[in-house]
């Protein structure tokens, strides 16, 4: 019946008997013979991503994705599961991903290796998990070996195993077409560079190596530290139109990104457009260049997409990013008395919905400025309740008269000025310590 079965759809019998796996883990009670035909007759039918496996059940894969086996090592067991769906890497392109595994390192109970066991920790890792990595294992007739980990694997304690395939080639050969790595001699960065082989991506596209070119990074030497040089184009290449378009392209669900994140051969970073470059042309930095190959795939690993204000943030009443506050100390100097308030006009711009509130805006913001430079002897919730008032009297007579109409959505700009206003209150005030614009954090 087995054989019958595995003829017939291998994919339906491996879920059915995954199935039946999780039910017996779960301590109920299954009759094998008549679950695994009912099961077996269920998968057969289906033309859908299977909820247990996550693999495509009777339908047919996307160009993008691949099936690869995996399986959990824990200290007591090494657990096999049935093939998912991964994204398509370098390795995974140019070799039999049947023959391909992917292994994680878990605790018995499914969660991450608990760092808690003090001196005993070195103990467990080299006597119980190092020699399982380092001997691999065995299934039927495959003998799966250690190949490489990428960057995102090792932070989630995974890695790469795999098997001589049907051409004869072995872990060995993976590592000596990846490119040049003779040069490494550190055990932690030979491992990153032949990591990223191993970066999952959306696809990717040939480009020849005659299209592409190596230029010198800019460095600047900042006044203030002059034996320190800063690479200010670390990671970042350029792309011309034309290249750009055949990614666009070959992506058409990601729009029209004017940034990727690539790998090819040995190059690793970003490439943004750049308009001034003619025909077919790459510019790689030489901090992108890693190592020599001869590969010449672009894989699309992401695209840039348009990121959304969140007003929380905006304020820093939540996480804040670094680059915020260098939008922020940009536009507004360190004197205002309050730092979340200097990007209230960037706020109150990006919150109006008519031209009328946009030029209310801009006969407000000199005011509002002046107010900010105003000595402390107002508060800063006065600061920000004055120019509430403000706002919403010019923007009731635009009302009045007709040239404006009041937005519909629940964030208004005269709403976010009035939250401003609420949560000054609970902190996150900047003021400055002396009249020289020093900054310092203080607390209402």
């Amino acid at each position: 019946m087995l054989k019958n079965y595995a003829e017939e759809n291998e994919v339906a019998l491996q879920e059915a008997f995954y199935e039946l796996h999780v039910s017996l883990s779960h301590a109920k009670i299954v009759t094998f013979k008549l679950g695994l035909e009912v099961l077996f007759n269920k998968y057969s039918s289906l033309r859908c991503k299977s909820p247990f496996t996550g693999t495509a059940i009777g339908g047919d894969l996307s160009e993008k994705v691949l099936l690869v086996r995996k399986a959990v090592l824990t200290p007591t067991k090494l657990l096999f599961l049935p093939p998912q769906l991964i994204c398509k890497s370098r390795m995974l392109v140019h070799f039999d991903s049947e023959y391909a595994m992917r292994v994680i390192v878990r605790e018995d109970d499914g969660r991450q290796l608990s760092f808690t066991l003090g001196v005993n920790r070195a103990k467990l890792l080299k006597n119980n998990i190092k020699p399982r990595l380092l001997k691999g294992f065995r299934v039927g007739n495959r003998k799966y070996n250690f190949l490489g980990s990428s960057t995102s694997q090792l932070r989630d304690h995974g890695s790469w195993f795999y098997s001589k395939d049907s051409q004869g080639r072995s872990v060995v050969d993976i590592r000596s077409s990846i490119g040049d790595l003779s040069t490494i001699k550190t055990a932690s960065k030979y491992m990153a560079r032949m990591g990223q082989a191993f970066s999952q991506s959306m696809g990717f596209i040939h480009i020849p190596k005659e299209c592409t070119k190596v230029e010198e990074d800019i460095l600047v030497t900042p006044k203030e530290k002059k034996n320190i040089k800063y690479n200010f184009s670390d990671g970042v290449g350029r792309i011309s139109k034309t290249l750009l378009e055949e990614v666009h392209k070959a992506f058409p669900e990601e729009g029209t990104p004017c940034a990727i994140q690539i790998r090819y051969g040995g190059a690793k970073g970003m490439l943004v457009l750049d308009d001034t470059l003619e025909g077919d042309q790459i510019i790689f930095r030489k901090s992108m260049h890693k190592y020599p190959s001869s590969h010449e795939e672009l894989f699309v690993l992401k695209t840039s997409k348009p990121s959304e204000f969140s007003f929380q943030v905006a304020c820093g009443l939540s996480l804040i990013n670094r680059q915020f506050i260098y939008l922020f100390i940009y536009f507004f100097s360190f004197s205002s008395p309050c730092f979340c308030l200097g990007g209230l006009t960037i706020l109150l711009f990006l919150e109006c919905k008519t031209e009328q509130s946009m030029t209310c805006l801009c006969i407000i913001s000199v005011q509002f400025d002046r107010k900010l430079l105003a000595p402390r002897t107002n508060t800063c919730h006065r600061l920000v309740g004055k120019v509430y008032k403000e706002f919403t009297t010019y923007f009731s007579l635009l009302c009045r008269s007709g040239e404006a109409e009041p937005a519909n959505d629940h964030h208004t700009s005269a709403e976010v000025v009035k939250k401003v206003a609420r949560h000054q209150t609970r902190g996150f005030l900047y003021a400055p310590a002396n009249v020289s614009g020093t900054v310092h954090r203080q607390s209402v």
